[in-house]
């Protein structure tokens, strides 16, 4: 029997490997730009937060929207080590109820939608600050092995006033004694025109 250190490292590098290529997957579905700015909600001190601000900055700006003020904390520490503090703007904020502020042109949310208890009416919640035509990009844990109309049928419900617009899916292998694929879901989705609301 392996010890746990023994597995934990291997699944730790899974897991890296797979968090990186589905990254590498949101920044090109999103198509940040510079000046770009993106509310990312269910933050945390991911490392999504400095790759989006390392695209729309400096002139940009990413709101990190979390309700952990240690994840965020953590995040300024980092976004600091990066120099991107002048872009990064971390808010402690209950997700299910913030509203964006004018002039946002993405929000995003990497593994948080499956955490709320009604993420389609908090999606709608969103829908209602942004305007028509603002990208909301979801990164999601998939059915293992999965292909990307397999997987998104089996994701949180998103309120229909977001039209699909691209989805992809990320497969990568895990050690034993874990499942051998896991699957994570990119979607890129558009607010359609307020009068749907």
């Amino acid at each position: 029997m392996p010890t746990p250190s023994a597995v934990a490292e291997p699944v730790a590098e899974a897991y890296r490997h797979g968090i990186g290529q589905a990254l590498n997957a949101l920044l090109r579905l999103g198509a940040f730009a510079a000046g770009d700015h993106v509310v990312n909600l269910c933050a945390g001190a991911g490392i999504d937060n400095l790759a989006i601000a390392g695209r729309v900055g400096p002139a940009g700006r990413l709101i990190a929207v979390d309700a952990d003020p240690v994840a965020l904390g953590r995040l300024r520490e980092l976004a600091a080590k990066h120099r991107l503090s002048g872009v990064v703007q971390p808010v402690t904020a209950d997700v299910t109820t913030y509203r964006p502020p004018p002039g946002v042109t993405h929000l995003a949310c990497a593994f948080g939608l499956h955490h709320l208890i009604a993420p389609a009416a908090v999606t709608r919640q969103w829908a209602t600050a942004v305007p028509a035509g603002t990208s909301l990009l979801l990164l999601d844990w998939g059915p293992r092995g999965a292909t990307v109309g397999d997987a998104c049928a089996g994701l949180p419900p998103v309120h229909p006033i977001w039209q699909p617009v691209a989805a992809s899916t990320v497969r990568f292998g895990m050690p034993e004694p874990y499942p051998p694929v896991a699957t994570i879901v990119i979607r890129r989705l558009t607010c359609r025109s307020k009068k749907e609301l």
